[in-house]
């Protein structure tokens, strides 16, 4: 193999791992592309029998107030644990839009809890950019998602009930416009 071909080689294989320290970075750009249609298989949610109280987490909102889990009482709460750079969950999130639309003024709530590591600005331009006007953007952190249990793995949602207790969850994306999701919702609030 001659000077000048190992020299080519070298300098691809070296942009190439740039490209992916870069990419790692908190706060780069994602090379994902805009938000596609996706209708992932739907019943993907595994019920927890018996249902179980929910530990209380602390997240963020845009303008660095605290919440808390507990504000949601008395309403049914989907959380989702979401990232801009994770394309099951990019893939999810207008389907969790519409979801929200349609029964956020009826007892049900979405709190859409991002784990980007560049802050809730990341999420919320995201959002916007997406034209998802629905979802309130919250930030939460890893210790946050390890308090639910959630593997490390996004996108992760845990279906609660009024009384703040585990319904189920889902592990990875799912189909949130789905009639027999919705209808399971929207039985868990009329209980």
């Amino acid at each position: 193999m001659s000077t000048f071909v190992k020299t080519i080689l070298g300098l691809a294989v070296a942009a190439a791992v740039g490209a992916i320290v870069i990419l790692a970075m908190p706060g780069a750009e994602s090379p994902v592309p805009p938000v596609a249609p996706v209708r992932p298989v739907v019943g993907k949610l595994v019920e927890t029998e018996p249902r179980k109280p929910v530990a209380e987490i602390v997240f963020h909102d845009v303008n660095g107030e605290a919440h808390r889990l507990s504000e949601f009482a008395g309403k049914v709460v989907l959380i989702n644990f979401w990232a801009t750079w994770c394309p099951p969950c990019i893939a999810e999130m207008p389907a969790l839009d519409a979801l929200q639309g349609k029964l956020g003024r009826d007892g049900f709530a979405l709190v859409a809890l991002s784990l980007d590591r560049g802050g809730i600005e990341v999420a919320r331009k995201w959002l916007d950019e997406h034209r998802l006007a629905h979802i309130t953007p919250y930030i939460a952190d890893q210790a946050q998602a390890r308090a639910l249990n959630t593997m490390g793995q996004l996108p992760v949602s845990i279906l609660i009930d009024e009384q703040g207790r585990e319904v189920g969850r889902v592990l990875g994306a799912a189909d949130w416009e789905a009639p027999a999701m919705v209808e399971r919702i929207q039985a868990l609030m009329r209980e």
